[in-house]
């Protein structure tokens, strides 16, 4: 097969509408980070190249700017037993591998719930039944081929329920239609998926069975019932992993279910009926259960990790650090002489504090950073500990600039220091944890060049 060649089976149709996409960008964590985070102003760092301990940056007759890098830091990669997938920013689908993670599979599960009552009218025509799914996530090669069938859940999924990485759903094992595609094909076209099977299913229901219309096509909860949802399941994937966005607050996604039918309005006397065309849009997100999974298999080189095992030091992992989007594989770090410096001050005012990771720039295929880290504060288990500040409860996010990470912690260290919170540990978790599956390798803080470091710019005020 060329791998520009797009098909679809078993249904006779599958189509690509051509309208480009409005711009758009990752949207963070989970289905309550559809909000838009505030912007991050990152200050640029002075004299960051510098191996100093302190020195005097500016001075006058009231104060004196001090800068230190001399803080301890240890850090240990682990690996989280479980991510929260349910209610995904990103449908996944897809597989790749590379020498550095492993492999990684993805196959997505979702309800298909009603928009208002479904009711076109006994007048009405059948027209089509489409799945349409707009891609907004791509990992990996642009030209690998992904085959995914669309499947009919066996089993109802459940709002209340959370589903993790490594869930999985029951459904039937004959695809109502398998389509294939690359990344490339998805730039500037949604994907959309006749399921023309289900929409006569539908039709026959809605306009020859008065009581199951009145009943299933009223109300989500009896509906999913009758209809429990699909699951997108791979098939085949060269190296490529695609993200469908469901709709979620106010994005622009177009995904969803999308009944085609039209009536004859014969109402002009003398004149040629006209053809009234009309749609219906079952939901995807909208109320619906969904989730991920993800299944990761480690390479040799990570072999030592295992659920719920104790930290890994970076000295096992040649001083390097670990996070994997989706397959619970993060960071742990502790900064145990801060009380060190917190002694040698009544009173400081901080300027600015910062710690900055580098990204090991290598020849890893298909490894892509992701564009941002969330710093949260950690107890000695792992758990994610209360803040109070920050969109998510971070002390800080940091944006990607080339190979660098730059994590602005300034209000969080002031806090630190003055006592109004207690010294924890830290993780960093990378954003839509169990919607994507970026990768990224950074340098420890015992890393021989470049390595980890906290950097504080400060005011004594004694």
């Amino acid at each position: 097969m060329n791998q520009g060649m797009i098909s679809s089976t078993p249904t006779s149709n599958y189509t690509m509408n051509w309208p480009a996409k409005t711009g758009s960008t990752f949207n963070i964590l989970n289905r309550l980070a559809a909000i838009v985070l505030p912007a991050i102003f990152l200050y640029s760092c002075q004299g960051r190249g510098d191996n100093i301990s302190s020195s005097t940056l500016d001075r006058n007759d009231d104060y004196t700017v001090v800068f230190t890098d001399s803080f301890e830091i240890s850090s240990s990669t682990f690996l989280r037993d479980s991510v929260n997938s349910s209610f995904p920013v990103n449908y996944l689908v897809g597989d790749f591998q590379n020498n550095a993670y492993g492999r990684v599979s993805c196959n997505s599960f979702f309800q298909v719930v009603l928009n208002n009552l479904f009711a076109p009218g006994a007048d009405a025509n059948y027209d089509s039944m489409v799945l349409v799914l707009d891609a907004f996530y791509h990992y990996g090669a642009d030209d690998g081929i992904i085959s995914m069938g669309v499947h009919r859940l066996k089993e109802t999924l459940n709002v209340e329920t959370t589903y993790y990485s490594f869930d999985n759903a029951d459904y039937y094992k004959e695809p109502l239609a398998t389509v294939t595609y690359t990344a490339d094909d998805l730039r500037k076209k949604r994907l959309r998926i006749h399921l023309d099977e289900l929409g006569l299913e539908f039709t026959d229901k809605v306009q020859n069975d008065q009581d199951f219309s009145s009943t299933f096509f009223t109300a989500d909860e009896e509906f999913v019932e009758y209809f429990k949802g699909l699951a997108l399941i791979t098939n085949l994937a060269e190296n490529s992993v695609v993200g469908f966005s469901p709709v979620i607050g106010s994005n622009s996604s177009q995904t969803g279910l999308y009944y085609y039918y039209h009536f004859i309005d014969s109402s002009n006397s003398g004149q040629d009926p006209d053809t009234i065309l009309d749609s219906y849009r079952f939901g995807i997100n909208q109320d619906g259960a969904g989730f991920n999974e993800i299944i990761s298999e480690r390479p040799l080189e990570l072999s030592f990790l295992k659920e719920g095992d104790i930290l890994v030091p970076n000295d096992t992992t040649m001083e390097q650090g670990y996070v994997q989007a989706g397959s619970g594989l993060l960071t742990y770090l502790e900064i145990p002489n801060i009380d060190d410096f917190q002694d040698q001050y009544e009173n400081i005012i901080v300027n600015r504090a910062e710690i900055i990771i580098t990204s090991i720039d290598n020849d890893i295929p298909y490894y892509d950073p992701p564009e941002t880290i969330f710093m949260f504060r950690a107890d000695s288990n792992q758990n994610i500990l209360d803040w109070g500040a920050g969109a998510f409860n971070e002390i800080g996010i940091a944006i990607k600039n080339e190979n660098d990470y730059l994590i602005d912690i300034t209000g969080y260290f002031q806090s630190l220091i003055e006592g109004r919170v207690e010294k924890s540990g830290y993780i960093f978790v990378p954003p839509v944890n169990a919607s994507s599956v970026n990768q990224l390798i950074f340098n420890g803080p015992n890393a021989s060049t470049t390595p980890m470091r906290l950097l504080v710019y400060y005011i004594p005020v004694n």
